[in-house]
């Protein structure tokens, strides 16, 4: 690739995680999060299966320098909206200690490119041409993001309903332990205003 080429595909790269980081966080929200997380899986898994067969095409240098880019743009989605989905799945008082177990998982990552140059060597070593000795890792991604999607399918069908940030517990007028003296005998003024049917009294 030439230097202006690799500049290009630099920018694209850039300007494509960037707007991803910045646009997708404004869609993902509720149960929303698990489409796009579902749905980014899929299209990189998709990308992932695709590339051992786009590198045998005329223009492949095109397809693939394509392909890596909307990688990077899936990578910047998921990246930019994990918080998103950990708050819908485990609330938000356990987003910090679930963030903390994913970082060290991410030590896993570190091995990735030590599989990818086993898999290389041992498929050059059979006599696989060396623009295809990377086609099992290609497909062992396909196949481990597409898991990965459908886990997120699997977690919205378990998750049950969003939780509202008020709770009928949180708005009701009895008096909580903890509450100063003026607090308190405001909520049990308003409990004794309201009749049993819920309408304020006449009265009072």
């Amino acid at each position: 690739m030439e230097y202006i080429e690799a500049v290009r595909y630099s920018a694209c790269c850039m300007s494509a995680y960037a707007l991803a980081r910045v646009v997708s966080p404004l869609y993902a929200a509720r149960d929303r999060a698990f489409l796009l997380f579902g749905a980014t899986l899929a299209v990189e898994g998709l990308a992932y299966a695709l590339t051992p067969t786009v590198v045998r095409l005329p223009r492949a240098r095109a397809f693939y320098t394509a392909f890596r880019v909307l990688g990077g743009t899936c990578f910047a989605i998921l990246k930019a909206n994990t918080a998103v989905l950990l708050v819908r799945v485990f609330g938000v008082d356990m987003v910090a200690p679930v963030s903390g177990l994913f970082l060290a998982f991410e030590v896993v990552s570190g091995f990735g490119p030590m599989i990818a140059f086993t898999i290389h060597d041992r498929a050059v070593g059979a006599g696989a041409r060396t623009e295809h000795s990377y086609d099992g890792l290609f497909y062992l991604c396909a196949a481990l993001v597409e898991a990965g999607a459908l886990c997120v399918l699997v977690l919205r069908r378990h998750s049950g309903e969003p939780r509202d940030d008020a709770t009928p517990s949180e708005t009701s007028a009895e008096p909580r332990a903890g509450d100063p003296p003026a607090v308190e005998e405001a909520r049990v003024e308003v409990e004794l205003t309201v009749t049993p049917s819920g309408r304020r009294d006449p009265g009072g």
